[in-house]
């Protein structure tokens, strides 16, 4: 303690694995948030901040007790075990940051694990591989090893979600370290990490219809097949109404599902457009011009496109799953994510014509939904990371 009572911290130097920094999508703004809100709350502590050359020429720390270190070694390699390994112990940090399970296993010194979802340990088949499927099963095995060493050697754990908690006590029940959940948020406008000329579009169309949004990539766990039935079915009954858009980077999950017959029919009406890697513009307008952001995914983490699409006020319908409804409370459309029924009726209910006008909404943005976004801050996750980094250098 200081002389007037005031709990005095020893500094620390906290390395964080930013490899991710530059992509899109969860692991990317997870990066982005953390550190930019470290640098404002943070002034003790050193931090070297670990980028591949795609993050460094997007970051300029603004903090003078943040500093970069450049690595081209990518994660998922076995450079990751070995040379990136080598740079860490270098950096003889006390204590490491990793934003995701591939924690070198020869990095032998303190660190904390962000675990965003168990998704693959929850889908173990090589359908969600391009993979051969030996190499797959081989890889596999690495990653269930890796995982492991990352939950076990971890000094503590950081969940984003409740739901990635409870994944992990029923998929490691002897677990002893400690997990604290801390939740994610909404970025104020949609980040842009690489260049991009706006989005390549699939099949244009002059559409003037109000459309639904689906914002993700097109894994197997996401469920779009069942989305892109049910929404063939909602049309057929209750008429041509909407459109929906699928926005994503384009991958061979895409150009499977693409290829179905569900697709090309309603590629073929001007029912359905897809946007290859739209930019941050193009996804604002987006989520701004939807009647509602579909999520029927089976699994997640947490869901930033549902509780980006709940700050603009914009209706989510959502699979009732453990991640939404803890992000969404009761400010969704929920449905079964197995029973094509039940999707339809959540499209009908948000869909219904009396609601709806051409090219948007009629009731402008929820009130509820917005105030359910902000219940969840960056500011607040950068806070309480802060405080496990302090707990720990007790």
């Amino acid at each position: 303690m200081g002389e007037d009572g005031e709990r005095i911290f020893k500094t620390m130097h906290i390395a964080i694995d930013a490899r991710m920094y530059y992509i899109h999508g969860g692991h990317g703004r997870y990066l982005r948030e953390l550190i930019k809100n470290l640098e404002q709350l943070d002034t003790a502590n050193q931090y070297t901040i670990i980028l591949k050359p795609e993050g460094a020429a997007l970051y300029f720390p603004q903090n003078p007790n943040f500093k970069t270190v450049i690595t081209k070694t990518h994660w998922y390699t076995l450079g990751e075990q070995l040379a990136f390994a080598r740079l860490l112990n270098k950096l003889n940090a006390d204590l490491a940051h990793f934003p995701h399970w591939n924690v070198p296993l020869l990095y032998r010194r303190p660190f904390v694990v962000t675990i965003h979802d168990l998704i693959l340990r929850a889908y173990p088949h090589s359908a969600v591989s391009t993979r051969n499927p030996l190499l797959f099963w081989i890889k596999y095995l690495g990653f269930r090893i890796v995982l492991r060493h990352a939950l076990t050697r971890a000094v503590h754990i950081i969940t984003i979600s409740n739901a990635t908690r409870e994944q992990i006590f029923e998929s490691y029940p002897e677990l002893l370290t400690q997990i604290t959940v801390i939740q994610q948020a909404a970025s104020p406008t949609v980040i842009s990490t690489e260049p991009s000329e706006g989005g390549r579009v699939e099949k244009s169309t002059d559409n003037a219809k109000p459309n639904l949004l689906y914002i993700g990539t097109a894994y197997p766990h996401k469920n779009l097949p069942f989305l892109l039935h049910a929404f063939h079915q909602f049309g057929i009954r209750y008429g041509r109404t909407h459109q929906l858009i699928l926005a994503g980077a384009r991958s061979i999950f895409y150009d499977r599902l693409l290829a179905t017959d569900n697709a090309k029919t309603l590629l073929e009406s001007g029912d359905l457009l897809y946007l290859d890697g739209p930019d941050d513009a193009t996804l604002e307008t987006l989520y701004q011009n939807a009647t509602a952001v579909i999520c029927p995914a089976l699994i997640e983490g947490f869901g930033l496109p549902a509780l980006e699409a709940a700050s603009r006020g914009v209706p989510v319908i959502a699979s009732r799953i453990p991640a939404f409804v803890e992000v969404l409370g009761d400010t969704a459309a929920y449905f079964n994510p197995h029973d094509i029924e039940s999707l339809i009726a959540a499209l009908h209910a948000v869909c219904h014509p009396e609601r709806v006008r051409l090219g948007g909404r009629v009731e402008g943005p929820h009130p509820s939904l917005i105030s359910r976004s902000r219940q969840f801050s960056w500011r607040r996750t950068a806070e309480e990371t802060i405080k496990i980094y302090r707990a720990l250098n007790d």
